[in-house]
């Protein structure tokens, strides 16, 4: 797929999930555009940024601002996250998506981690199963036999998790819009 069309997808999921797409200056407007583009998981994953001078007021002035966003396409269909305006590459923003539990498990050589939309399971060898902190847009069930669990999560294919002990860790995003808060990445 060319970037172009790359892009003008991404800005289009971008808006229709609330984001900002450009930085509004006194003088000029910046737009976001494709700065890199890497594989993740056999998918053309893209970076598009912003940088500029943001005029926040007359009395406040004007103060340079960033905006970054990881998007592509998956089993669910288009898809972009806010990250921190210093990402400069596609593997920075999803090393930092990464939650430090996450980070930790595969850098104790665990290879159970599965990852479903915007949520990371582990497998911790606990004797139950904590989903706490499962956003409200996953649903749980089980397998036919009632031994595994199946994640369900808008379009993407079912996640079966075998066996007892899966923690669920959300990644790390920034919310949507100008608040610059962390959020769900949705």
């Amino acid at each position: 797929m060319k970037r172009e069309t790359m892009q003008a997808k991404i800005i289009d999921e971008i808006k229709k999930r609330g984001g900002e797409v450009a930085i509004a200056g006194k003088y000029q407007v910046v737009g976001l555009y494709v700065v890199d583009v890497a594989k993740s998981g056999g998918k053309a994953v893209a970076l598009l940024t912003a940088s500029g001078w943001r005029q926040y007021s007359r009395r406040f002035g004007a103060r340079r601002a960033s905006l970054a966003y990881l998007g592509g396409r998956d089993d669910s269909g288009w898809w972009a996250v806010r990250v921190p305006g210093t990402v400069e590459t596609v593997l920075g923003g999803l090393s930092w998506l990464r939650p430090a539990a996450v980070k930790a498990a595969l850098a104790k050589g665990r290879r159970r981690v599965k990852r479903q939309g915007d949520v990371y399971f582990v497998l911790t060898g606990a004797p139950r199963n904590n989903f706490d902190a499962l956003p409200g847009s996953h649903r749980l069930g089980l397998t036919d036999d009632w031994k595994d669990v199946v994640v369900l999560h808008g379009g993407h294919k079912p996640l079966i998790l075998r066996g007892l002990g899966w923690r669920a860790y959300p990644q790390n995003a920034y919310q949507m819009g100008r608040s610059g808060r962390r959020g769900m990445g949705d």
